[in-house]
């Protein structure tokens, strides 16, 4: 398994939860501190985007999955929140959080991956 490290490169972004066809590109801000055992992470995506959203806050849908060594060729599911309002922040109590994601999403650092489950997708 190669891993990758969603701090050094794009990513790709696509709903798995809501129906629309969008593949966002999506660049590492900042990682959260949290006492909890899952990751938090903000990211800038291309905007506009369906989500009306230009920072999103990414937390893993799987415990024990990181953002900083995802399997290169596969996805990482990803709880989605609308970020601008944690930009700010240098931590987070995901256990109270309060708002509902507005998306479960995959991410990718992979063409190949997004054309596996977006057979339409052109990369730009």
């Amino acid at each position: 398994m190669t891993t990758t490290d969603i701090r050094k490169q794009r990513f790709y972004y696509f709903t798995l939860d809501l129906n629309y066809p969008d593949v966002l590109i999506c660049e590492f801000v900042k990682q959260l501190a949290t006492p909890n055992l899952r990751e938090a992470i903000i990211v800038k995506a291309s905007y506009p985007n369906p989500l009306g959203a230009e920072h999103f806050l990414l937390i893993p849908r799987w415990e024990g999955t990181s953002f900083f060594a995802a399997d290169s060729q596969e996805i990482t599911g990803a709880y989605v929140f609308n970020g601008s309002s944690y930009l700010q922040r240098d931590e987070i109590d995901l256990a109270n959080l309060g708002v509902e994601p507005i998306d479960i999403g995959a991410l990718t650092p992979s063409v190949e991956i997004v054309r596996k489950w977006n057979p339409d997708y052109v990369d730009e």
